[in-house]
């Protein structure tokens, strides 16, 4: 993700904004401006931004509310107040919508992610005891530790790179090997 910033570069964290500030950043699709930032949902047990909402009645005529991970974020403009996203307008079209009166459950989740075409972010190889844990592969020494699914400072080992297709509906067809 490249981040722009007009920040004193000798600051502690230019990149660091709270979610009130960045609330009603535009939302810029592949090929389009797509809405804005609403609101974000957080993991209230891990404390992690799991989904920025994202309001759409400025583009879609009637308008609906989308979940957008932010691991699809691709690009911040802090200056013109923009959120880019790595999927096309068509398929935020044609996504799931978000009902804001019915809580997010993994059902919900994986209807979202297989849209997309995207890896789900809680599995992993798990552990036979422990199915909340993983393994991984420590890179400072190459040796292998559990650690928890949610672990964002891990990197979980795969085979090869790993690519959604979208197709002319804006779908996303499943991952392939590339």
């Amino acid at each position: 993700m490249s981040v722009e910033s007009q920040e004193d570069p000798g600051s502690v964290d230019s990149n660091l904004r709270s979610t009130r500030e960045v609330t009603g950043y535009r939302i810029q699709a592949k090929d389009d401006k797509i809405g804005h930032v609403e609101d974000f949902i957080v993991d209230d047990k891990l404390w992690i931004l799991r989904y920025l909402i994202i309001d759409t009645r400025n583009w879609l005529p009637g308008g609906r509310k989308v979940l957008v991970s932010p691991g699809w974020v691709d690009h911040i403009s802090w200056a013109d107040r923009i959120v880019g996203i790595n999927l096309s307008a068509k398929a935020i079209e044609n996504g799931p919508e978000y009902d804001p009166a019915i809580p997010v459950n993994r059902e919900y989740e994986e209807r979202l992610y297989d849209f997309y075409g995207r890896p789900y972010y809680w599995t992993g190889a798990s552990c036979a005891r422990l199915p909340d844990q993983a393994w991984y592969v420590h890179m400072g020494g190459a040796q292998v530790h559990r650690g928890m699914k949610h672990g964002f400072y891990l990197v979980w080992p795969v085979h090869g790179q790993l690519q959604p297709t979208e197709t002319e509906s804006g779908r996303f067809s499943a991952l392939n090997d590339v």
